[in-house]
């Protein structure tokens, strides 16, 4: 029998991605809108990290401006996480500017559908191997 989480990963909705925006292209990005150069921006950035790990390890949440807060915490195991509680206006900028049409989105047919309607598209797709309901 196949587990619930099988049939959630290979039929909920994905965002297609085209990789990751790294230092070079946040800095050339950066150099088109502002007034620093390339190598200014990188700077920056590289500046950035090196700042937000001083406040960090000082005990004290950074505030990204725009964008939300990076908040220490630490487990029960004692380990260190770290998170980005983003800003409700960053977020809501994303969802409404965001390109949702089927180009952007695997399997954007099944928004809205339930876990209990992805089981059903296994056990149609899979007779043999339905998933186990609770």
């Amino acid at each position: 029998m196949a587990k619930p989480i099988q049939a959630i990963s290979k039929y909920r909705p994905r965002l297609k991605k085209r990789g990751v925006a790294r230092k070079g292209d946040m800095s050339g990005w950066m150099a088109e809108r502002t007034l620093l150069t390339e190598g200014q921006a990188r700077a920056s950035l590289s500046d950035f990290a090196g700042a937000a790990r001083f406040y960090l390890l000082n005990r004290q949440d950074v505030e990204l401006e725009g964008l939300g807060k990076l908040i220490l915490d630490i487990g029960l195991d004692g380990k260190l996480s770290l998170s980005l509680q983003v800003e409700t206006e960053f977020m809501e900028t994303l969802d409404t500017r965001y390109d949702k049409s089927a180009e952007t989105i695997e399997n954007a047919e099944n928004i809205g559908k339930t876990s209990v309607e992805m089981y059903d598209l296994w056990d149609e797709e899979h007779p043999d191997d339905l998933v186990e309901r609770g």
